[in-house]
């Protein structure tokens, strides 16, 4: 029964060691197995062969490593990278291959809180609020959105597992609409 709940909460629930009703940690992997091959691939949520991958989530949000604009904005959306915009060349054959740089961003879902880099592309189906939430500012700046749904605690609980960079420069298209509490402004001590 342990390991149902380890293989249901991945990457995005509490991340303790689980324990059986003995006291014993329950040790448990995720690995994916081709149908006509023996060796493992990695699992959708497996960091091998992403450029930018998760990050520990002790690692200060000022350590985390520097992605440049360009490259948050090109998931909006699942745009291809400037380097995919060439046609694709024909080989000996006359089959077609895609150029080596091509790299498709269409399931790639980037979004920007506070600066920082969130990979949801395996998250975005766990999402409680559903996946088009997500979907609607990949590749853009959503803080105050999130902030105005989302505590602290969600966050850490979270959102830290999902840190992949920081990064500046990207706003959010919408503007943020003044926040009353009553019948004055926030931060008006006018006593």
């Amino acid at each position: 029964m342990v390991w149902m709940q380890a293989a249901r909460r991945g990457r995005f629930g509490p991340t303790g060691p689980l324990k059986h009703d003995d006291g014993e940690v329950a040790h448990v992997e995720d690995v994916d197995r081709t149908q006509n091959d023996d060796e493992t691939k990695p699992s959708p949520s497996s960091t091998i062969g992403r450029q930018f991958p998760f990050v520990p989530e002790s690692l200060s949000d000022d350590a985390l490593p520097f992605i440049p604009k360009e490259l948050v904005l090109e998931r909006r959306h699942g745009k291809r990278s400037k380097s995919e915009d060439h046609p694709q060349r024909k080989v000996d054959g006359g089959e077609e291959r895609k150029q080596p740089q091509q790299q498709d961003h269409e399931h790639e879902h980037w979004i920007v809180i506070d600066d920082i880099v969130f990979d949801c592309s395996d998250f975005i189906s766990e999402h409680p609020g559903g996946q088009q939430v997500i979907l609607s500012f990949v590749g853009e700046d959503c803080s105050w959105q999130f902030w105005r749904l989302h505590g602290k605690n969600v966050m850490e609980q979270y959102g830290r597992a999902l840190r992949i960079g920081r990064t500046e420069g990207i706003q959010n298209r919408f503007v943020e609409p003044v926040r009353y509490v009553g019948l004055s402004n926030l931060g008006d001590d006018g006593w």
